[in-house]
């Protein structure tokens, strides 16, 4: 799912260039990401209150509606204190998967298939295919011209092979480079939603700017908008799928769930604002005029709805406001709840003053982390501030179609979710009401994974927090992990956390450093967790999952091979038994490729794909390999393995539709799978094959 980007609050953003990277670059990609994230920071908390302290804290972490005119004061004061502050102050907000039972929800006669790997089961995620038995929904980004992006709908014969029954164009308008943000389809009704990520230009220095001619075809001029789409589409009847209502929420995505009518989409809103846009530099006069001349109708985020004139999303008041909220970036997230199963697809928006840097939801509550302060790039690390900290607000889904989301509580925990925002989601999880979150707490982060190996960098501790809602709104630490009672640490010396799965009452992590250490955490009692067991094998699992339901004892790991100098090598696959918490077991591991061998996985949390069956898990995964010392051609395959759940064994089957390609042709971000029946279905760019397992 898109993550947030940081951007420099003076100049507006570039358009996003087109989505087709080359597969091997995607360590570069990823590093590139982490170090425009390392820069963020800002969304929420009081930089100088402690994340146990008592009712002060409390009060400092929680979202109250504004005062008359309040809104409009804090902007103000933010932006006052960034000018003192200087170029150095300014501090911007950077913006998870288990497996899914197969499910025939197409009907009685529906086969069984696999879902997209989600976090929660019955909360789905976008994602650029899905099934349900009977047809396959994929989304093709083509070009990168947002005439060409479109929704292919297959129907499946009895047989398992395709055909196709229709395609919708989506129409992107006159936006620069649209990006689809996946769709989600719904469990009950013949109908998806389509998310994209498009820019437009918005020319703001029009009237009253300075030295306007000068300004004449600059581009700087103008302002890039970037809005959220949200399309409902009709699947019901045969031929072409029929484009229902489109809603355009301002801002960048942050994340998207959806569960059963209710599709909650969170965006993150940076306005324009003269006082950063000025063509000269302001004097104070000229900044105080710029910020009193400020209204709240410049600040908060705009909707389009079909062809209706853009308009207001929410009201000064509809804003919440954290009190201790010490950022210096202006941004403001907005959480919009869609009710789909209304062919007219109302919808309902709350908003706060902040940024978020993860979502995570439940079928029943939303919880949305900021981060109070800055952490910049440094070299290939992410530094952070010694006394990092991260809130986490919490909130109740509408308990009826068309409903209102309800502001619940926040709480506070030590350190930060991580440097990559692919994995920042999967470090909270509810279970029987309490959150459990997993946090750094160490100084230096590695950008990417091959860091993890230069010694120089210190690690990132690891530490637990359990938070228990009270009567009072406020999410209190009912417990953490290490305590002065267990004092054992998750990870050693120059070792850093990677992979991270919750599942009921166990917690299962993997930190890295050129061994792969497997802990398991006993979480059963709330309020005393602990490490339960650890096992030491060579290499790093950066994905976890657990197969065959909670009585199989089974975790499958993804990650990479390390060979005896520490270099990483090819993508490897790694069964865990671990019935015991006490004494976790490794009872295989399969590698594949080199060390430029990259999965769907390195882009996407929806990569991998997996299917329980008859006594077995088959998984596969789309991986892509450099071919040769070039860039310019690569070999595409659907890898697959299979997972034995009585004799606990995994094996290798031969890959599938194997071909050297090029570069954009082998694009692994836009790669899928999805099972059904005996058959498995592999998505490489704008081409779905079908496949017998």
């Amino acid at each position: 799912m898109p993550a947030e980007a940081c951007t420099d609050l003076r100049h507006p953003p570039p358009p996003p260039r087109p989505r087709r990277k080359a597969p091997g670059a995607a360590l570069a990609a990823a590093l590139t990401a982490a170090l425009l994230l390392g820069a963020c920071g800002g969304g929420g908390g009081d930089s100088r209150a402690t994340p146990d302290g008592g009712d002060d804290r409390a009060s400092s972490l929680s979202l109250t509606p504004p005062a008359a005119g309040e809104l409009l004061d804090a902007v103000r004061r933010t932006l006052r204190d960034r000018a003192a502050a200087g170029e150095g102050g300014l501090a911007l907000v950077g913006s998870g998967i288990a497996p899914v039972a197969a499910t025939p929800v197409g009907g009685a006669e529906s086969p069984a298939h696999s879902t997209s790997a989600v976090q929660e089961a019955g909360v789905d995620e976008p994602d650029l295919l899905k099934t349900n038995g009977q047809h396959l929904y994929a989304l093709h980004v083509g070009s990168g011209n947002a005439r060409n992006a479109r929704l292919a709908v297959h129907e499946r014969t009895a047989e398992g092979a395709l055909r196709s029954s229709g395609t919708l164009m989506l129409d992107g308008d006159a936006y620069f480079n649209p990006g689809l943000g996946g769709l989600l389809l719904h469990p009950q009704r013949p109908l998806l939603a389509v998310l994209s990520e498009v820019w437009q230009r918005h020319d703001v220095c029009t009237q009253d700017c300075p030295r306007q001619p000068m300004l004449t075809g600059d581009p700087q001029a103008g302002w890039l908008q970037q809005w959220v789409g949200v399309q409902r589409v009709d699947v019901a009847g045969p031929g072409v799928p029929q484009a229902g209502k489109r809603v355009l929420v301002e801002g960048q995505m942050v994340g998207a769930r959806q569960v059963g009518d209710t599709l909650v989409v969170v965006t993150t809103h940076r306005p324009w604002l003269r006082v950063d846009n000025w063509p000269t530099p302001m004097n104070d006069t000229q900044r105080e005029a710029a910020l009193q001349g400020m209204t709240a109708g410049e600040l908060l985020p705009r909707v389009r709805v079909g062809n209706q004139p853009e308009r207001l999303l929410v009201e000064e008041d509809q804003c919440l406001m954290q009190r201790g909220n010490a950022s210096l970036s202006v941004a403001f997230t907005t959480v919009t709840v869609f009710d789909l199963g209304n062919a007219d697809m109302p919808f309902t928006s709350r908003c706060f003053y902040g940024g978020t840097e993860a979502v995570y939801m439940t079928p029943t509550h939303l919880y949305v982390a900021t981060t109070r302060m800055a952490y910049v790039p440094r070299a290939n690390q992410i530094l952070y501030p010694e006394d990092m900290s991260t809130d986490i607000h919490r909130f109740e889904l509408p308990q009826e179609p068309g409903g209102h989301l309800r502001y619940h509580a926040s709480g506070g925990v030590q350190g930060h979710l991580g440097w990559d925002p692919l994995h920042k989601s999967h470090r909270l999880s509810e279970w029987n009401g309490d959150l459990r979150v997993l946090t750094f707490t160490g100084r230096n982060g590695w950008a990417v994974l091959a860091d993890a190996q230069q010694r120089t960098k210190p690690p990132s501790p690891a530490r637990l927090t359990v938070l228990r809602q009270t009567s009072n709104a406020t999410l209190q630490t009912v417990a953490t992990l290490p305590n002065t009672q267990r004092p054992q640490h998750i990870g050693k010396p120059d070792e850093q956390v990677h992979g991270v799965r919750f599942d009921g009452p166990r917690g299962y992590v993997v930190t890295f450093q050129q061994v792969d250490p497997l802990y398991v955490l006993d979480l059963s009692d709330p309020t005393d967790p602990f490490v339960a067991g650890e096992l030491e094998v060579p290499g790093v699992s950066d994905h976890l999952y657990t197969l065959g339901g909670p009585e199989a004892g089974l975790l499958l790991g993804v990650g990479r091979e390390v060979n005896e100098q520490g270099l990483l090598g090819g993508v490897l696959v790694s069964l865990f038994d671990v019935s015991d918490p006490a004494a976790p077991r490794q009872l295989a591991a399969l590698a594949f490729g080199d060390n430029t061998t990259q999965t769907a996985l390195d882009h996407s949390r929806q990569g991998i794909n997996w299917l329980d069956r008859a006594g077995s898990s088959r998984i596969a995964l789309p991986a892509t390999t450099r071919v040769g010392g070039g860039w310019l051609e690569w070999h595409s395959a659907l890898q697959r393995f299979e997972v034995d759940l009585a004799a606990r064994s995994l094996r290798a089957l031969p890959a599938l539709n194997e071909a050297t390609l090029s570069m954009d042709e082998a694009d692994i971000s836009l790669q899928r799978s999805v099972q059904v029946g005996d058959h498995v279905y592999f998505l490489r760019g704008d081409l779905l094959t079908g496949h017998l397992w």
